[in-house]
């Protein structure tokens, strides 16, 4: 099955995926920010780059943590992962992806905290060939190939959970996101500026939402909510008037699946709470 394939069997799931290079570095603009669930854009990027592998952001925009064990250059991942699961438990069997290296990928659900990526430490500790794939970090997938070998799944399952002994460990300092910091107008007449914003910006998402196509849906929900999240700090729009214009938005489609689009909605929203956006009010028109 070509990466092209792969990529579309990916979107028909609602993971969005990009093209990398055989020394896995990422061949749009954006890196993994430019991953698509869109099949015309996975055609353009297969089209210009033919030979490219293929990748799929980790974190909340797949819905996937990837625990990467490495076996080169003197790091045994497999026999450091042994002595921590002596420690926090073992890891419950699920997904797991053959690197070219002989090393493996184990994917999990992402967790509803916030893990980000990290190589060699685990809670202050040096934890030589384990490193964690999670918030804004990426991996490359079968059928992709490094240095004329692939990439190949060993276990074909669902992605487990993670015992919470280990979201633990990974996450450390997690902090339960309800809402975004506080913002202070800095100006006169930046606060009913700010509101104005949101409130355009909010109708504008579940307008273009509610007309996206089939195949790229889920990725523009993503991003819609993620969006919107990073605007709550302004304080012109609530979760709620999120909440209530995306599901209208989504109730518009055909062939819905309300479960799907909801854990989507609930992801990215998180997403955006905990990264507010910048936003400068000083050149937008009143």
């Amino acid at each position: 099955m070509s990466a092209l394939d792969v990529a579309r069997g990916y979107a028909a799931r609602g993971i969005p995926t990009f093209p990398c290079t055989q020394d896995k570095r990422p061949l749009t603009v954006r890196g993994f920010h430019d991953a698509s669930t869109d099949p015309s854009t996975h055609a353009a990027w297969f089209e210009r780059w033919p030979a490219a592998n293929l990748a799929i952001p980790t974190g909340t925009r797949s819905g996937v943590l990837v625990v990467d064990l490495d076996v080169k250059e003197g790091r045994d991942g497999r026999a450091t992962l042994a002595g921590l699961e002596d420690r926090f438990g073992p890891l419950p069997a699920t997904l797991v992806v053959e690197t070219p290296s002989g090393g493996e990928h184990r994917w999990f659900v992402m967790p509803d905290v916030p893990i980000r990526n990290s190589a060699g430490r685990l809670a202050g500790e040096d934890v030589p060939g384990f490193d964690v794939r999670g918030e804004g970090g990426y991996v490359l997938v079968p059928p992709s190939r490094i240095e004329g070998r692939a990439y190949a799944w060993r276990e074909r399952r669902r992605p487990a959970e993670l015992p919470r002994a280990w979201v633990d460990v990974l996450a450390p300092r997690v902090r339960e996101v309800t809402t975004a910091p506080p913002w202070t107008p800095s100006a006169r007449g930046e606060q009913a500026a700010a509101e104005r914003y949101s409130a355009a910006a909010l109708q504008r998402e579940a307008r273009e939402l509610a007309g996206t196509p089939k195949g790229a849906r889920n990725d523009r929900l993503w991003r819609s909510a993620a969006a919107l999240g990073g605007l709550v700090h302004l304080g012109g729009i609530d979760v709620a008037d999120i909440r209530t214009a995306l599901a209208w938005a989504c109730r518009q489609w055909r062939d819905r699946d309300d479960v799907k689009d909801a854990a989507t909605i609930d992801r990215a929203l998180r997403f955006g709470l905990d990264n507010p956006r910048t936003v400068d009010l000083s050149r937008r028109a009143a």
